[in-house]
């Protein structure tokens, strides 16, 4: 695991992207699979993507409204869960810490075929960023409460199975992996506020 703090000077290389005007809360970005995006979620609800779309379908994780699909034409996104196992969907990927750790989050699998939710992991003290490897082995999910990373095997011998991949320096969100296959992720510092000026990283 390789740990860095970002200062100013290390943007020098980097270009910004203006978000429309009157946008707020955009928190983490995204690329599919062709490398195309990158995408980011503001606070209205809407889905933004640089330079227009060009994918097949758009899976989002709504906090307030489940997961939902949006075609390659853009729109209004069509509810495809908002429950898994007969318990109610209650803000996913959220973050909100109340300072006592609560076993209460899940890492859930939807299937487009099927249009089922199955519960893969139970018991997790505030789950976010859940992050497939690329040959579909295994995912790696962050217990923010807990400062630690699980791991889930999807196949192989220790198929349906999971164990503690990292224990982390800090509370730690928004991973990232493939295709690559090197996992990120963002560290948040206790009284720090956003960390806009002053972000953390791990890779791992």
């Amino acid at each position: 695991m390789v740990g860095w703090n970002l200062c100013a000077s290390n943007y020098s290389s980097f270009s910004m992207i203006q978000l429309p005007p009157n946008m707020t809360g955009p928190e983490s970005v995204a690329f599919n699979f062709l490398g195309g995006g990158p995408y980011v979620g503001v606070a209205d609800g809407r889905i933004l993507k640089w330079l227009g779309l060009g994918f097949g379908e758009l899976y989002i994780v709504d906090a307030y409204f489940g997961l939902q699909v949006v075609g390659f034409r853009g729109g209004l996104g069509t509810v495809l869960a908002t429950a898994a196992e007969g318990i109610p969907f209650r803000f996913l990927s959220g973050n909100q810490p109340n300072g006592m750790p609560e076993s209460t989050g899940r890492l859930l699998k939807y299937n487009p075929r099927t249009k089922q939710v199955t519960v893969l992991l139970a018991g997790l003290a505030l789950a976010i960023g859940p992050a497939v490897s690329a040959n579909n082995t295994f995912v790696l999910v962050s217990e923010y409460q807990l400062r630690r990373l699980q791991k889930f095997y999807l196949t192989g011998p220790k198929a349906n199975t999971s164990e503690v991949f990292l224990n982390l320096p800090g509370s730690q969100e928004k991973l990232r992996g493939p295709p690559q296959e090197t996992f990120g992720s963002r560290r948040q510092k206790s009284g720090a506020g956003s960390g806009a000026q002053n972000p953390n990283g791990a890779e791992v």
